[in-house]
This record gives structure tokens, sequence and C-alpha cells, in this order.
């Protein structure tokens, strides 16, 4: 939904795509690994943003993509380094949650192209007549 394969090669190498998904004795990238890390990010992206956001997105921002790229990065590592991930890793996906977080609570916002007909439509509000109207207030 926000993110592929094509964004984490561009990322990291496939060299270390290799070493994080590959069997032992497999010397290319295996693609189930990759897709279920990828899937994750992008769920968990989802719980976050579609309470704010209509999903999908027509057009998706880059920083929305890095932030998907960062977490699934960060499930790759967890293929082969559960308990001893690297810093630099674990610190990229606590800022991307971070993120998450605040998109998803309105603190940043993602800007979304609103079609013109909902610009157009608004609210239209109904009152009672006024029981003090000017001329009566005017009296006193």
């Amino acid at each position: 939904m926000f993110i592929n394969l094509e964004y984490i090669k561009q990322a990291i190498s496939e060299t270390e795509l290799i070493d994080l998904t590959a069997e032992d004795g497999e010397i290319s990238i295996n693609q189930l690994k990759v897709e279920s890390c990828i899937d994750s990010a992008n769920s968990l992206m989802v719980a976050y943003l579609r309470s704010r956001y209509s999903l999908p997105l027509d057009n998706i921002p880059m920083i929305i993509i890095d932030i998907g790229v960062q977490i699934a990065i960060y499930k790759l590592y967890q293929l082969r380094h559960r308990n001893k991930m690297p810093e630099s890793i674990t610190i990229a996906y606590e800022n991307s949650l971070n993120l998450l977080k605040k998109y998803s609570t309105g603190e940043l916002t993602i800007e979304v192209n609103i079609p013109d007909i909902a610009r157009q439509s608004g609210m239209i509000l109904k009152s009672k007549p006024k029981v003090f109207t000017e001329d009566i207030l005017s009296r006193y």
C-alpha cells in the first residue's frame, strides 16, 4: 500500500537484503521474508493512519514512504538480529513510530488532495429566529 521492494532496495543494498533474508547456503533474496516485512510495515502504517485519513492515499508523500521503509528495515533486521539490534536501526524505527503517532493525532498532517466538489460543499447551519432583534435591543 505505501511501500514495496523497490523502495527497500533504494535504502539498503541487495547484499544486505540477502544477508538479512537468505537461508543458509542461499545466495538470493528470500522474497517471502521481504514481502512479509513489507506487509507488516504497511499494516502498521494503516493502523495508525486510517483513523485520520481516507486510505489508500492518492499521492503518497515521500515522508510516509520513508517511514514505511524504516519500519520494514527494522522488521528485516529482526529476522537476524532479534537479540542484538543495531542501535541506528532501532533509533530510526522509534523515530518512524513517533512520526506515525503525530500523524495519527493530527500534530502533523499529510497533504491530501481534496476534490473541488468537497471544497465547495460545506455545512449549512440553521438556527431559530432571534428573540432579541436589533430593534428590540435599541429600545433599552
